[in-house]
């Protein structure tokens, strides 16, 4: 084996590990649902017996989402087991996920030549099923209240329910206490189930508030650097703050954990030496493994059987705490920036109004006042704005040669005099066009541009006129074929043929003839004139075959 043979080998050795230990971090929760779905894909390829096997192509993704996904019956009711309901739009989002997953790692072993199995055609057939999906959730009689303020809980009533559920249990106390905690800082903090269950006791931390009562106020943070959205140690933190009640109370209720777990169960106190000492102790221990986590089937039953001991429904179990308590927070008038903070209500803006309400709403009026009076300078920055842009194009159609720059001087001499000054632009085929402003009568006679190669600009000098000129619309309405004669008009009726097909064009469009549809067909037909490479000139002579 030649050295060059080696490195080649070794180089892809160790992409091939990179790609090896990537998957070894993926979530469990992840790779648990990708398996069973990639091996699903493989059973289906070996019953159709595929000439190339289990590789994965885009033909093969379609079809086995078609045949073996889309439409099939849920494995697992969730009701009646009479009342048969079909897989939902998730289910065939995470199936195509699998599958392209399973692509990919063909493709770094270098036995699929294929491109990505997500083509056009796969990419359909999901906004396919996003569109029936509501009609699958009336099928299947999905609960209408998911997501809303019907699902979870939104008040401290049923907060504090949830609470005394944990509290009252006499039996496996500290579990119970551990359960309650773990609730608790999902909910102040906004946390997922796997954000919580990951939690060790280096994470936590104690900031002390200053000016904020007579007795000091700490705060809890929680710092954390992994989760479903945090995947390579981005430091992300969430903060809460002790409660008036009690028993929801998330700084108190740790407290008691700890309590329960170094003084009743006489679990050893951590030693702070070192480190390697406390570092790997999980939050929420599970058993006696201090470095083992929660179990996510031991947290998500146990938030079914709150829930269906106090008559609440929640389809989220271990995620309710975040669902709930940023609808919780909404309700109680936190704003969005406020809930990415983990806070729910700004503390300076409630000093103020509770010590001088006086002051605060004067303070709101000015800035009410303020904002009206900035949006009156928005709206004359945007006319001025608007005059402006119009110059710019009068200039770009005289600079272009699309229009004509004219130029009026009178001389005071023995007698008065007019000199008429025209700068005609080099071009012998541009137009004349004559400068006309608003106040003074539309031109009798008119030249229509020769510096025009463009159907948009075409368009422009029908309804608008070029560099301050007439429309020529207007001068057609108001004059008849007597503004333009002999070889103007016939050059004009070449021209005119342009303007009835935009105008065809946008009348069998929906909302009919309109200035948007009209401008869409206009750059329409020009897309099409420079897919051909063609002038203006050939496009009103073979405008019957383009149009159709």
């Amino acid at each position: 084996m030649t050295d060059h043979t080696q490195v080649q080998l070794d180089i892809e050795v160790s992409i091939q590990r990179t790609f090896d230990k990537a998957k070894e971090i993926r979530p469990e929760n992840t790779s648990r649902a990708y398996l069973s779905k990639q091996r699903e894909f493989t059973d289906w390829c070996k019953r159709k017996r595929a000439d190339d096997g289990e590789t994965v192509s885009p033909g093969k993704l379609h079809l086995f989402l078609v045949e073996e996904v889309i439409g099939r019956e849920r494995r697992i009711q969730r009701r009646d087991p009479s009342q048969k309901q079909v897989i939902g739009r998730s289910t065939v989002q995470a199936y195509t996920a699998a599958v392209v997953d399973l692509w990919n790692q063909q493709k770094r072993l270098k036995v699929n030549p294929h491109p990505n199995p997500r083509d056009d055609a796969v990419q359909q057939l999901l906004r396919n099923v996003q569109a029936e999906h509501e009609e699958t959730r009336k099928k299947n009689f999905d609960d209408r209240g998911v997501g809303t303020l019907l699902d979870g809980y939104t008040t401290i009533t049923e907060l504090k329910t949830i609470a005394d559920f944990f509290w009252y249990k006499h039996r496996d106390c500290g579990v119970h206490l551990r359960n309650l905690v773990a609730f608790l800082l999902s909910h102040y903090t906004l946390m997922r189930g796997e954000s919580v269950r990951a939690m060790e006791l280096p994470d936590l931390h104690s900031v002390v508030l200053d000016r904020e009562g007579v007795s000091e106020c700490h705060a809890l943070i929680l710092v954390m650097r992994q989760g479903k959205t945090n995947q390579f140690g981005r430091l992300d933190v969430a903060a809460c703050l002790r409660n008036r009640e009690v028993s929801a109370c998330p700084v108190g209720i740790l407290g008691f954990y700890f309590f329960w777990r170094w003084h009743m169960e006489a679990e050893p106190f951590p030693s702070f030496e070192k480190s390697s000492d406390w570092y790997s102790i999980k939050l929420l221990k599970s058993g006696v493994d201090l470095s083992k986590e929660l179990d996510y089937r031991v947290h998500k039953d146990n938030i079914k059987s709150v829930f269906t001991a106090i008559g609440l429904k929640t389809k989220a179990k271990t995620h309710v705490g975040r669902g709930s308590g940023a609808r919780m927070a909404e309700l109680g008038g936190a704003k969005h920036l406020s809930l990415v903070m983990g806070t729910a209500v700004d503390p300076t803006k409630l000093q103020l109004q509770r010590a001088m309400p006086l002051l605060a709403d004067r303070i709101t009026a000015l800035h009410q006042d303020l904002g009206s009076k900035i949006t009156r300078v928005d709206l004359l920055l945007g006319e001025q704005m608007e005059e402006i842009t119009s110059l710019k194009q009068q200039l770009r159609d005289i600079m272009s040669g699309r229009a004509e720059l004219r130029l009026n001087a009178r001389f005071d001499m023995d007698w008065p005099r007019t000199e008429e000054l025209t700068h005609v632009p080099q071009d012998s085929h541009h137009g004349v066009v004559p400068a006309v402003s608003p106040e003074v009568e539309l031109p009798r006679t008119y030249k229509l541009s020769r510096g025009i190669v463009t159907t948009i600009d075409l368009w422009r000098e029908w309804t608008e006129g070029l560099g301050g000129g007439p429309a020529v619309r207007v001068l057609e309405s108001k004059w008849g074929a007597s503004w333009c004669e002999g070889s103007e008009r016939r050059f004009f009726n070449r021209r005119k043929v342009i303007i009835e097909a935009i105008e065809k064009r946008a009348s069998l469009m929906e909302g009919g003839v309109t200035n948007k549809n009209l401008k869409w067909a206009s750059e329409w037909l020009e897309e099409e004139r420079r897919k051909r490479s063609k002038s203006l000139d050939w496009l009103s002579k073979n405008i019957r075959e383009i149009s159709s």
